[in-house]
């Protein structure tokens, strides 16, 4: 070898120019493959979070999505594919394992999912597809079901807000009791109240001995205990609530608007829903919470007429829901120092004797302050979900101030359990109270 081929040789060999760039160009390609395997399993967790969703979704709703279908299965199918619509799951790699046991008194679903994402990067390690996996399961219960719908009729109620009211009411009870199923273990009691309950003529059992029926009409006073408590009155122990007229046409106490109580029939509560106008007077939502707990509550177990005489059920046997709405603050007591209903009818046999109603309140009524109301409220709210675990709803419409609106907060069992609804949004606010309370508990 000459020497001057030596010499270029070992020059060859030190020169160090040029190196940088051939190392970058290999990091740059291990970088780059790196970086677009994480961005394709980035893009399988997305799938594999949107396949979870569906999935889900499907096992929570089939109770719903399958009355339409013959095969439930099918139902499913359908409600999961169109939930990973748009996502970047393969189209056709979906594949579904559907098991649904269902007894008289549940109903059991599970479901496994797996699909498949395309690998772009991964490709050139020959990974040409990336699968996701979900499962998801759920399980219904059957069980009864008792709730008490308090419905303010006052007269800040009238027109727009009371139809309004009507509609959501009547939907809200179309869809707990859709099915034959929903029928045979939901019982529903409706409490229209304005400055009084209005109920049933079988309840006159309660009005106090020295008055004769014909001094009653349908409602009657109480005492601060009521709301501390659900026990059942004994018989003789109420006064009856004044024949009073409200700014001249309004009775405060109106038969249109009695209660009912744990009725199934879709048609008499939407009867009854239809009936319901607006009165006068004040907003006793307290003395509403206080019946609707004794509605559901079971020392009052075969006393309501026309109900089922086993109901209402026993704590714990029964899921036991109290709806609250209002649109105004809770205010006091109407009444008179003194009140003997008895002055106020006209004279002659009870047969014929009518109510004295006077168009305006005389000059010793009586209204004790919205802080007594609200205390009563919150008193009659504790009772129910405290004492005796009742789960209780409050629907809170068009209420500015935000004193009575912390009320209706503070009632429900928690802040998800209260609604806040505006003009037109009623029916809203009583849907997502029926998904909650038809909403099952998802295992996984």
């Amino acid at each position: 070898m000459s020497r001057f081929f030596r010499r270029e040789l070992a020059a060859f060999t030190q020169d160090r120019r040029g190196v940088f760039a051939v190392i970058t160009s290999l990091m740059l390609f291990v970088l780059v493959t790196v970086g677009g395997m994480a961005v394709d399993f980035s893009r399988a967790q997305m799938a594999k979070e949107r396949l979870q969703f569906a999935v889900d979704s499907a096992a929570l709703a089939v109770g719903k999505v399958t009355e339409s279908y013959e095969d439930p299965e099918d139902a499913i199918l359908d409600y999961v594919v169109a939930n990973i619509d748009g996502s970047v799951i393969k189209d056709g790699s979906l594949q579904l394992a559907t098991n649904i046991s269902e007894t008289p008194a549940s109903r059991q679903v599970a479901i496994e999912a797996s699909a498949k994402v395309d690998g772009i990067f991964t490709a050139f390690f020959g990974v040409d597809e990336i699968q996701v996996n979900a499962r998801s399961e759920t399980y219904e219960a059957y069980q009864n079901l008792e709730i008490a719908i308090a419905l303010d009729v006052s007269n800040s109620m009238k027109n727009a807000r009371i139809a309004e009211l009507r509609k959501a009411a009547k939907e809200f009870v179309g869809k707990l009791l859709k099915s034959e199923k929903d029928r045979e273990l939901r019982h529903i009691s409706l409490i229209p109240y304005g400055a009084a309950v209005a109920l049933p003529t079988g309840l006159n059992r309660f009005l106090r001995g020295q008055f004769e029926d014909a001094y009653w009409n349908g409602c009657f006073n109480y005492g601060d205990d009521i709301f501390r408590n659900d026990n059942l009155f004994r018989n003789g122990s109420l006064d009856p609530y004044p024949h009073f007229h409200f700014w001249g046409n309004h009775l405060l106490c109106s038969q249109d608007r009695e209660a009912i109580f744990l009725e199934n029939n879709v048609d008499v509560l939407e009867k009854a829903i239809d009936n319901m106008t607006a009165t006068g007077g004040s907003t006793r939502t307290d003395v509403a919470t206080a019946w609707a707990l004794r509605a559901v509550s079971p020392k009052w177990r075969g006393i309501y007429p026309g109900a089922p005489a086993h109901l209402p059920a026993d704590y714990g046997d029964a899921i036991k829901v109290l709806v609250i709405m209002t649109d105004g603050a809770v205010t006091g007591e109407l009444g008179l120092y003194g009140y003997d209903p008895r002055t106020h009818f006209t004279p002659g046999p009870a047969a014929n004797r009518a109510p004295l109603a006077p168009s305006v309140f005389p000059e010793d009524f009586y209204l004790t302050t919205f802080d007594d109301g609200l205390r009563n409220f919150l008193k009659a709210c504790d009772t129910a979900k405290n004492k005796n675990g009742v789960v209780v709803y409050t629907v809170c419409f068009l209420i500015e101030k935000d004193k009575p609106r912390q009320g209706l907060k503070d009632c429900a069992t928690t802040e998800d359990h209260y609604s806040f609804a505006e003009s037109g949004e009623l029916s809203a606010a009583f849907d997502r109270i029926a998904l909650g309370i038809d909403s099952l508990k998802l295992r996984k």
